[in-house]
């Protein structure tokens, strides 16, 4: 885990925390593979926004691991609740009432799963299921990068889950996701290697100088692949 010695400054965090975000960003787009239409997007959207975001703020509040990652997978799954239960909710909090939803719906679709064929409806609880992986994918992403001072293992939760959507998806943007999450995952990786290097962490001029070079390496391996 890092220390707090070496803190990196605003604009390398901001800069690194993009990148991260849009790879999650990408592999969100994935399910359009199992869903039919977009309604998910918006939704998978906000988590990658809230995670990321808070573990950007956890970060500038100088926080531990040992209290900002606890709480960062706390305000993911409320965000999940919320997005998908918000009249269970009372003053802000959730209730008995969602978990017990999300249990029986998760239920459901344990049930459906063997027979099901994608695209699925966002409904029914594929849609929690599909927000649960999101976020579970978005949480060690950021941890990995920013707790664990990880580069290319940071996009191993994200790459995994795009793998497993897309075994079971159909062949919609089959090759437009495929190269657009290589594309990004080149480019994130290159970003974080920056951010990582030590020498040039507070030399913000350097850390804008690579997003150019960081996307053109991308677009030229997702090109190529």
């Amino acid at each position: 885990m890092r220390s707090g010695s070496i803190h990196p400054s605003l604009s390398n965090d901001v800069l690194a925390s993009l990148m991260v975000a849009a790879f999650s960003m990408v592999v969100a787009v994935g399910y359009a593979r199992v869903f039919s239409g977009w309604p998910f997007l918006g939704d998978m959207a906000v988590i990658v926004v809230a995670g990321h975001g808070l573990g950007l703020l956890l970060r500038r509040l100088r926080l531990t691991a040992w209290i900002a990652v606890p709480a960062l997978a706390l305000a993911l799954a409320w965000v999940v609740l919320a997005l998908y239960y918000p009249e269970t909710f009372s003053w802000g909090m959730p209730t008995s009432n969602p978990w017990t939803a999300l249990s029986d719906q998760l239920t459901s679709v344990r049930g459906e799963f063997r027979t099901a064929v994608a695209p699925v409806d966002y409904a029914g609880g594929w849609n929690v299921l599909a927000a649960i992986g999101l976020a579970v994918a978005v949480l060690l992403a950021d941890v990995f990068a920013f707790r664990a001072d990880a580069r290319a293992e940071t996009l191993v939760p994200g790459g995994v889950l795009f793998v497993f959507v897309g075994a079971l998806g159909d062949d919609r943007l089959r090759i437009v996701t495929a190269v657009a999450l290589v594309g990004m995952g080149v480019a994130t990786t290159a970003t974080l290697r920056g951010y990582h290097a030590g020498a040039d962490r507070s030399n913000a001029a350097a850390s804008w100088r690579r997003w150019p070079v960081a996307l053109a390496v991308g677009a030229v391996v997702a090109v190529a692949a």
